[in-house]
């Protein structure tokens, strides 16, 4: 991810003795959305997941507008909504946005079009692969 690693994550895997057995890389296309009817000249806070905010840290700025951090990407929509939060804004999904039916002001703003995050499948025992199958986790 363009945010770096979430070394808590690692620091879980190592404390569990939990085992990297496969790896998904995922487009991260990020939104800016909030309440319907609301203007970005309007907005005073900008809420999401600290990786959202680090891979839209450009967009951010040059909006001037304060970032927040927030449990999750999608959470923060949901904040939004089920709180009726007036000029503040979230970076998550269109889907995000749909669901809890906010409106969307912009849409592909992470700072590098090439924004993947890699996703890891843990279990607590290794898988075994037989001798000769091509396998690699990077």
């Amino acid at each position: 991810s363009l945010g770096g690693t979430i070394h808590a994550n690692c620091d879980l895997q190592l404390q569990h003795s939990l085992f990297i057995v496969a790896e998904h890389h995922f487009r991260v296309r990020h939104c800016l959305m909030a309440l319907p009817g609301t203007k970005t000249e309007e907005l005073t806070k900008i809420i999401s997941h600290p990786q959202a905010l680090a891979q839209c840290d450009t967009y951010i700025q040059n909006l001037g507008i304060a970032k927040e951090a927030a449990y999750d990407t999608a959470g923060s929509a949901k904040l939004i909504s089920e709180g009726s939060l007036k000029g503040v804004a979230a970076i998550c999904s269109e889907i995000a946005a749909t669901h809890y039916g906010l409106d969307i002001l912009d849409k592909g703003i992470e700072d590098d079009p090439n924004n993947y995050t890699r996703f890891l499948l843990l279990r607590m025992a290794p898988v075994r692969i037989p001798p000769g199958v091509k396998c690699k986790t990077s």
